[in-house]
C-alpha cells in the first residue's frame, strides 16, 4: 500500500479539504503545518511545530518525522512550501500538490505560477481548462495532471429537507437558493445576495439564501447582505457535517463567481438533484456542462431573470435536475481515487527509476 503523508494548514480552502476527507486513505498520515485547520477529516490531523512561524523552518525541524512514506501531498499555499523543504531530504519521494482551482489572470495567476516553478512539484487540478490555462503560463506539461473531483451524495435526502427546513424556520412553501461554495472574493456571493434580493421585490412569495460554508469574506457579505436588505432572510454558516442538509433544504445552487474556486461544491450540488444557475466560469461549464442554466451575462439582474425562470418554468426545474443528477454520476469517488491511486504509482516509479 502507498504511504501518503498528506500536509494542510488552517488556511487550506474548504474544498481541498473536502477532496482531501474523500480521498485519504487509512494507512495515510495528515499533518497540519502549525494550528489545524479544524476541519473533520477521516484521520487524526497531527499538528507541526512552525518555529518563529517560519513555514520553511518547520519543514526543517520536522522532516525526520516523515521518513518512510512514499509520497507528499500538499492541498495549500501555505504547507507547500514545508513540503518542498520534506520532500526534498527524502530521495525519490515524489511532491503532489493539488489546487482547487487555477486564477483566470492577474497577480494572483503569476503569484501561483512563480510558486510552481519547482520542476519536482506536480500539480493536480480538477478540469482540462484549468489544466491549459497553468500550460499556457509556462509551467510544464508533464507536471500538470487532472483529478476530477468525487460528488458526495446525500442519504436521507427527503427527511434531511424537512427537518432543516423546519429547524432554519423556513415557511413550508418557500423558495429556498443556496450558494454552497466557500465565502471566498472569487465565489461571487454577493452576486448571491443581489439576485435573491432581485426575486424578492418581483415575487410576493416567501424565499431564503443559504451561504453554509463561511470564509474570509464572511464579514464583508454579511454587511453586503444587510445593506440589499434581506439579511433576515439569509443564513450565512452552518456547521461543516451540516453541508449536505443544506443542499437537501434547497431548491436551487447558485454559483455566481467572478473566477472559478473549486469543484467539488458544484458536484455535490448535482448530486443532490438541484437545478444549477451559474455564470459561465471555465471549471464550471466543465464540470456543469449541460446540466446547469448559465446567464446571459455575469450581472446581477442576469442573475436574478435566471432564478426567476428556474423559480417560474416547472419545466425547466425538472430538466435541470435530471441533467445534473446524471452529469454527477461521472463524479465518483472511485473513479477519483483511482485516477490519483495511478498518479502515485507514476510518480513513485518514475523518482526510483531516476
Amino acid at each position: 500500500m502507498t504511504r501518503v503523508l498528506h500536509m494542510i494548514d488552517r488556511h487550506t480552502p474548504v474544498d481541498a479539504l473536502r477532496q482531501l476527507r474523500q480521498l485519504a486513505r487509512p494507512g495515510d498520515q495528515i499533518v497540519s503545518v502549525g494550528p489545524d485547520a479544524g476541519y473533520p477529516l477521516p484521520i487524526e490531523v497531527v499538528e507541526w511545530h512552525e518555529p518563529m512561524g517560519s513555514a520553511w523552518a518547520c519543514g526543517m525541524w520536522n522532516a525526520p518525522k516523515a521518513q518512510g512514506v512514499d509520497a507528499v501531498h500538499v492541498w495549500s499555499t501555505r504547507a507547500q512550501r514545508t513540503a518542498q523543504v520534506v520532500a526534498g531530504a527524502m530521495p525519490n519521494v515524489p511532491l503532489i500538490r493539488t489546487l482547487p482551482a487555477v486564477p483566470p489572470s492577474g497577480k494572483p495567476l503569476r503569484r501561483l505560477v512563480r510558486s510552481l516553478r519547482d520542476d519536482e512539484l506536480h500539480i493536480t487540478v480538477p478540469t482540462e481548462a484549468a489544466k491549459r490555462l497553468l500550460i499556457a503560463c509556462g509551467v510544464d506539461a508533464p507536471r500538470v495532471h487532472v483529478l476530477p473531483v468525487a460528488a458526495e451524495t446525500i442519504v436521507d435526502r427527503d427527511t434531511r429537507r424537512i427537518e432543516t427546513r423546519r429547524e432554519l424556520g423556513f415557511v413550508d412553501d418557500a423558495f429556498v437558493l443556496v450558494a454552497p461554495d466557500q465565502l471566498l472574493r472569487p465565489a461571487g456571493h454577493n452576486f448571491a445576495a443581489w439576485a435573491h434580493a432581485i426575486m424578492r421585490y418581483v415575487l410576493d412569495e416567501p424565499s431564503y439564501l443559504v451561504v453554509p460554508v463561511t470564509g474570509p469574506m464572511q464579514r464583508a457579505f454579511a454587511t453586503f447582505a444587510r445593506g440589499a436588505g434581506f439579511i433576515d432572510l439569509t443564513v450565512i454558516g452552518l456547521p461543516t457535517d451540516r453541508f449536505p442538509d443544506a443542499l437537501a433544504a434547497a431548491d436551487v445552487a447558485v454559483f455566481f463567481r467572478q473566477s472559478d474556486c473549486g469543484g467539488s461544491s458544484l458536484a455535490a450540488a448535482m448530486a443532490a438533484g438541484l437545478p444549477v444557475v451559474a455564470f459561465d466560469t471555465p471549471d464550471v461549464v466543465e464540470i456543469a456542462g449541460d446540466a446547469a442554466l448559465y446567464t446571459k451575462t455575469r450581472t446581477p439582474r442576469a442573475a436574478g431573470q435566471a432564478l426567476l425562470r428556474v423559480h417560474e418554468e416547472p419545466g425547466l426545474s425538472a430538466e435541470l435536475t435530471s441533467q445534473s443528477l446524471a452529469r454527477a454520476e461521472s463524479f465518483t469517488l472511485a473513479g477519483a481515487r483511482a485516477r490519483l491511486d495511478a498518479l502515485y504509482a507514476a510518480l513513485i516509479r518514475t523518482s526510483v527509476e531516476s
